[in-house]
């Protein structure tokens, strides 16, 4: 009887952080704010910034997905802290609401929140020279499919 409660248990846990290492890989990658900003949030907890003049500051970040508005706590270099909440809309928009730094956590989003898009991932050269390459085999298939076809309408088959 034990036995089934522990495994029962075990497996509740084991579901809820399925769900939040999910969370986790979803906030993974850059995402690009309105106005140009950028957010490049690392699997190891590195978040790199860079505002639209070019200015780029690095950091150190702890998302918390306990409970809504999830919490993020981004330590800059300099010492700086900006304590903010997020949330993911139902385009999987990241929506941010943050304050000055070294300021308290707002408690709910207004109309000062920043909408970020992730990204589109670069394709990777290969990639590239894969669907180049592909196109070159199609089109070179469809040159010789038109060659019989022709050869054979000269013959009289058609």
């Amino acid at each position: 009887m034990r036995t089934w409660f522990l495994v029962v248990c075990l497996g509740l846990l084991m579901v809820g952080c399925g769900d939040k290492k999910k969370l986790n890989e979803k906030l993974w990658g850059e995402w690009i704010g309105q106005g140009g900003v950028t957010m490049d949030f690392s699997a190891s907890g590195l978040v790199h910034m860079q505002t639209p003049d070019g200015k780029t500051t690095d950091g150190d970040y702890v998302a918390d997905f306990s409970q809504e508005p999830y919490k993020l706590d981004i330590s800059l270099r300099d010492g700086k802290k900006i304590l903010t909440i997020f949330r993911f809309d139902v385009e999987g928009r990241l929506v941010l609401q943050s304050t000055a730094t070294n300021r308290a956590r707002p408690e709910e989003f207004d109309n000062g929140a920043v909408f970020f898009t992730r990204k589109a991932p670069e394709a990777s050269p290969s990639a590239q020279s894969y669907r180049s390459s592909m196109r070159c085999r199609q089109s070179t298939m469809a040159a010789r499919q038109f060659l019989e076809f022709w050869r054979l309408s000269n013959l009289g088959f058609t």
